[in-house]
């Protein structure tokens, strides 16, 4: 009985003090850019979540389409989250863009928004993907 709980104990002391890292989700929803008092341009928000449990940080966020490239914000839109951003664990971060650029770029390439999807991008170099901007073309 000893042993075996020396053992134990030696194995849930190895596992938790290993290195936590982080653990980054992307989702994406319909959201308005915000000025002091009125709601701005509709947007689509690209939210960088770390479930894990040390913090990473978000270079960019952009949306890629099937085989042709990615679409990247020319501009901060207010209420976007600064980049780049320390995401630290069990946080989010918000970026928007602008729903009417990315149907225009969709538009010009013939691509529907459902096929695009979203991503961050992490200091690492890694990238994470999300969904595709939840927006139809009138």
């Amino acid at each position: 009985m000893g042993i075996a709980g020396a053992v134990a104990g030696i194995g849930a002391t190895i596992y938790f003090s290993r290195p936590s890292k982080p653990k980054v989700q992307v989702e994406v929803a319909n959201a308005f850019a915000a000025y002091d008092t009125r709601l701005g341009d509709w947007c689509v928000s690209v939210e960088a979540i770390n479930r894990g449990g040390s913090a990473v940080t978000i270079a960019g966020f952009g949306f890629e389409f099937p085989n042709q490239g990615n679409l990247v914000p020319i501009r901060t839109e207010p209420g976007s989250t600064p980049l780049p951003h320390r995401l630290e664990p069990h946080a989010s971060a918000t970026f928007l863009m602008q729903a009417e650029g990315i149907l225009a770029e969709c538009a010009q390439r013939g691509v529907h928004p459902s096929r695009m999807r979203s991503w961050v991008r992490l200091q690492t170099g890694r990238t994470v993907y999300g969904a595709g901007p939840p927006i139809e073309p009138d």
